[in-house]
């Protein structure tokens, strides 16, 4: 099975809950994307508009075609309609007095094709996924990154973030080329952003591993590797609940503690370690996530693929709530008999 083979295979549009109006300070409009990633989008949008942010409900896959809310402070329709920006069309929606935030939004719709399958493979409906974190959450080393801060191992920290290739990861590393023994003053020069995502990729890690062995505790079960190690999929029933993101702050109920407990065991970090005193705006509190999410208007064909002689693509389409991931459905479909 491959996904996103070309940009075209893989849509999603944002079903917002903002509200719009006739009249406001904030211009509310579609930004629909391809082969772009979200911020170097809206950052050239902000250029083309003269504005020095614009505001938007989550970030979306690169490759891809996407279609988001976002907002601009002070603008009119009229300018909307005038930009010209590579890849990034802009249609106007409305008005309102407050700006699009992260979280502004209900869920994603997702249009999917699945290149290269079987001829007899059968997809049955979906109507429910394990909320799992899927490899768009991680990186190459940001698991690795995210611990390592954790643990106060900042020079492990500034080592693997000067292995990559972007300009903070160049910066870090000139850095500690000059300075060999300053890890923290190596690490201020990675935006906070970038630094609070990387130990959430942590968080979510330890999550996935959370998840994937309660299920094994409770049900019938399968295997997926992913490149963080391996996800469980219930193929018996399984009752829906919070599973608790650690951080600081964690509550930890019976049923749960003792996963938790070893896998921190494992990790050797205590719920404290989540309190970053050299970097106080990195302490992570706890959270809770759902384990089971609805998979909604699910619909599945079976098609010849233009692409690979003799081979079928799946075309799908569904809904899922905000913050859970496509490409877990396509995972979950790659376990069925």
């Amino acid at each position: 099975m491959l996904i996103k083979h070309i940009p075209e295979d893989f849509a999603v549009e944002e079903i917002t809950n903002v509200k719009k109006k006739d009249k406001g300070n904030y211009c509310y409009f579609w930004l629909e994307k391809k082969n772009r990633n979200t911020q170097d989008a809206v950052d050239a949008v902000a250029r083309a508009l003269h504005v020095r942010k614009i505001g938007f409900a989550g970030t979306k896959d690169k490759k891809a075609i996407t279609k988001q809310l976002c907002s601009a402070e002070n603008v009119r329709k009229e300018s909307i309609e005038k930009v010209s920006v590579r890849g990034v069309t802009l249609t106007f929606y409305g008005y309102g007095d407050e700006p699009v935030s992260l979280g502004d939004l209900k869920g994603n719709k997702f249009s999917i094709v699945v290149r290269d399958v079987d001829s007899d493979i059968k997809v049955k409906k979906l109507k429910e996924i394990v909320n799992y974190f899927d490899e768009q959450r991680f990186s190459r080393t940001n698991v690795d990154v995210g611990r390592a801060i954790v643990k106060k191992d900042f020079k492990k920290a500034a080592e693997l973030i000067a292995s990559g290739e972007g300009d903070y990861n160049l910066k870090v590393k000139e850095f500690i080329t000059r300075n060999k023994t300053n890890f923290i003053g190596a690490l201020h020069l990675v935006p906070r952003k970038i630094l609070r995502m990387i130990i959430g990729s942590y968080q979510s890690f330890l999550w996935n591993d959370t998840v994937a062995r309660f299920i094994e505790g409770k049900t019938k079960f399968v295997r997926v590797p992913y490149s963080q190690g391996q996800l469980a999929f219930p193929t018996g029933k399984i009752v829906d609940r919070k599973i608790p993101m650690i951080g600081f702050d964690t509550q930890v109920d019976k049923e749960i503690r003792v996963i938790v407990n070893e896998i921190m065991h494992r990790e050797g970090i205590t719920f404290r370690d989540f309190i970053i005193r050299e970097f106080p705006e990195l302490t992570m509190e706890g959270a809770e996530r759902d384990m089971i999410v609805p998979v909604k208007k699910f619909s599945a064909k079976m098609v010849k693929d233009e692409l690979f002689d003799g081979r079928k693509k799946i075309m799908l389409s569904f809904e899922l709530p905000k913050g859970s991931y496509a490409t877990m459905v396509v995972k979950r479909l790659s376990t069925q008999p």
